[in-house]
Parts: C-alpha cells; sequence; structure tokens
C-alpha cells in the first residue's frame, strides 16, 4: 500500500500529489511506518516537493514538511535528511530574538571570525564595502564557496531577525513543525547552520541549549562539520561551555564533539586556544566530563 502512495508523489496532477503528501503526512505520525516509507524512497521525493517553489504547491509543501518533521525523530532517518541538504531546527519563539543584536558597523568578515582583505583598488561596481563578492583581483585568491555560502545564511537570518520574520514561512505565516510535532522545523542547509548558529549567541538558555544539540545532530558528515565552523560555531561553542546553566554546558559538549569528527574542527579549537579552555573546563565539578572526554580525545 505504501509504494504507490510514495510514487503518487510523483505523479503529474498536482491534485492527486496533494492528496498523496497528506496521507504521507498522517502515516508519518506513526513511527510504525517510518521505516517502510523510507524503503520506499519517500525523502528525496518530500525534499523534492518541499524546494519546488510554485504556488499551487502551498499545501504540499506543508504536509513534506510536516513528513520530513516527523521522519527525523529518528536519528538515522534524520541523517539522510541531512545528506539531503536540510537541517532540522528547533522553533523557540519570537520573544527569545528580541535580544539579537547585530554587531556594530566595521569592516565585513567572515561568520568563522577570519578577516576579509581590504583592497586599495575600488570596485568597478562601486560600494566597495557592500559588494565585496563582486571585487575582482586576480592578484588574490577568492573565498572559498563554503565561506560565501557561510555569508550568505548570515546574512538571510539576521534580517529575518532584525524584521521580526525569523520564525515565519514562504508564505508570511508562522512556521509549525508537524501535527504531533511543534517543536522544530526544516531549512536548507544554509538558512538552517546560519539560524541554529544565531540562537546560540542569543540569551534565552532553553533556545541556546537546543539549538546547541540540534548542531550536534546535524553534524553527520564533513560538509556539515566544516559549514558550522565556517558559520562561526566552534568559537561560540567554546565559550558556553563557560555558561553558568549546565544544560547548555551539556549541549555544547556534546556539539563539539560530534563537529570533532572533522580534523578542520579540531584545528579550528586549536587555534580558538581551545585546548588549554577544555582543560580548565573539566576541572569544574559541573562540567558534562564523559562528553568532554570525547572532545578532548581529538584535541589533546
Amino acid at each position: 500500500m505504501l509504494i504507490p502512495i510514495v510514487r503518487f508523489l510523483d505523479d503529474e496532477d498536482i491534485k492527486v500529489k496533494e492528496v498523496a503528501a497528506s496521507i504521507t503526512s498522517y502515516l508519518t505520525l506513526s513511527h510504525s511506518y517510518h521505516g517502510a516509507l523510507v524503503e520506499a524512497g519517500v525523502i528525496p521525493k518530500l525534499v523534492h516537493l518541499l524546494q519546488t517553489k510554485d504556488n499551487d504547491y502551498k499545501i504540499i509543501r506543508k504536509e513534506a514538511r510536516s513528513s520530513l518533521v516527523e521522519l527525523s525523530t529518528d536519528d538515522s532517518y534524520h541523517a539522510l535528511i541531512v545528506d539531503q541538504g536540510l537541517v532540522r531546527i528547533p522553533l523557540v519563539g519570537s520573544s527569545a530574538y528580541k535580544a539579537f543584536r547585530p554587531q556594530p558597523h566595521s569592516w565585513p568578515s567572515f561568520p568563522d571570525g577570519s578577516e576579509i582583505q581590504r583592497s586599495s583598488r575600488p570596485s568597478k561596481y562601486g560600494a566597495t564595502e557592500l559588494l565585496l563578492g563582486l571585487i575582482l583581483n586576480e592578484k588574490k585568491a577568492e573565498p572559498d564557496e563554503a565561506k560565501i555560502n557561510a555569508m550568505i545564511g548570515r546574512s538571510n537570518q539576521q534580517f529575518l531577525a532584525r524584521v521580526g520574520a525569523i520564525e515565519f514561512d514562504y508564505e508570511g505565516k508562522e512556521q509549525s513543525g508537524s501535527q504531533r510535532n511543534d517543536h522544530h522545523t526544516i531549512l536548507p542547509w544554509i538558512d538552517g547552520v546560519a539560524r541554529l548558529v544565531l540562537i546560540i549567541g542569543l540569551q534565552d538558555v532553553s533556545a541556546i541549549a537546543k539549538a546547541a544539540h540540534a548542531i550536534g545532530d546535524a553534524s553527520v558528515n564533513e560538509h556539515m562539520r566544516t559549514s558550522f565552523m565556517e558559520a562561526g560555531a566552534v568559537k561560540s561553542l567554546l565559550q558556553l561551555l563557560m555558561h553558568n546553566d549546565v544544560p547548555v554546558r551539556e549541549a555544547s559538549a556534546y556539539a563539539l564533539e560530534k563537529l570533532s569528527g572533522s580534523s578542520k574542527v579540531c584545528e579550528k579549537i586549536r587555534v580558538e586556544d581551545g585546548r588549554e579552555l577544555l582543560v580548565n573546563v573539566l576541572k569544574d565539578s559541573d562540567t558534562p566530563v564523559e562528553q568532554l572526554e570525547k572532545v578532548t580525545t581529538h584535541n589533546l
């Protein structure tokens, strides 16, 4: 029964797609159907439907997102969803973002903290500081794609936070997860990575802990680990190890443990003087020792 339903997600008739998406969303409410749906190839089909921008797909996108949120509650299926370029994000409420304050104007830098080299040549497009990506200088290496994606994600999420629309969907409505799980949503990885890094910089301890844990959950491969690194997660997570809230420290240690599977991230931790910090934090009786020991195994 499930295989035909999954196949109908590809049907040319949009009404058939809509019905199939609604049935799939209902079925994902029961964990007993998850395995069969995934084996039938439902995840890439749902991802494709979610990424379709056609106005006629509003209901289909909502059902696809709901299905993916439910499937993501299983760690192995969540990893498959991340491999498809999506990230599960905690919905922390608009009030949590009221504490967001953009950095005062200064020479722009990459999200990981590295500075963008100033150019003595004016941009042929004008507005050199605003159009850095358009400055062409054949003698200097251009920033790699990972840094560019991090800048795009940061700009998108900071703008949404400033205008108070960060937890709204493409239709301008407040985002929700699914019928049963209304605490998470799904975002494309560029925006998802930036959103999580933004949240761990807020003041709401519950939101910080949820986002830090989500960073760990999403760090399933080298691409995601280095993406979080480029987005500035490592420095923030290291600082959160000294937070006075124990759940925040535990979630941060968990995130760093998962991120440390990348040698590039381990090198970043060393650059940020993370090894000395890890040693000092381990001496604290409130430190989540088991997870930090795993981090230090990679970094000391």
